[in-house]
């Protein structure tokens, strides 16, 4: 006896046929900071999604968005606002500890044309205000 097939439209669970999960609708109305370096930077971990960002007052904002939930960018956003020229450079690394609600920490570090170098901590929450303290900064 040969195994039996069927084509389904979506996985099966209990013998139904389960609708595919549409993707999510992407991030619209993202407004990245204009600096060329600083518009091809984006990058993202398990939770978060950063970006150089265009802030009112100028350049040095970086945008920190949950990945989990795409959406139009608010016309003022919660950033990490601490460099004095556009941010060129961004990297996560995960914290091992978390924090006393639960919650996965990261270290956000982001570059600028000032010649520095900031560490941000954050949680997969993202950025709920505007964030001026860095956890560290480095003059190079």
């Amino acid at each position: 006896a040969g195994a039996a097939t069927a084509s389904l439209s979506g996985p099966t669970k209990a013998g139904r046929v389960v609708a595919p999960l549409r993707p999510a609708p992407p991030f619209t109305d993202l407004r990245p900071s204009e600096s060329d370096d600083a518009a091809r930077q984006l990058i993202g971990c398990s939770a978060l999604l950063a970006l150089p960002w265009v802030a009112a007052d100028g350049p040095g904002a970086v945008a920190v968005l949950r990945n989990d939930k795409p959406q139009a960018a608010p016309p003022t956003l919660p950033t990490l606002r601490g460099h004095a020229a556009a941010v060129v450079d961004l990297e996560f690394r995960p914290v091992d500890a978390c924090t006393s609600e639960g919650l996965q920490r990261w270290h956000l570090v982001t570059g600028g044309e000032d010649g520095l170098v900031k560490v941000w901590d954050v949680t997969e929450e993202g950025v709920s205000r505007d964030t001026y303290s860095a956890l560290l900064t480095m003059e190079g």
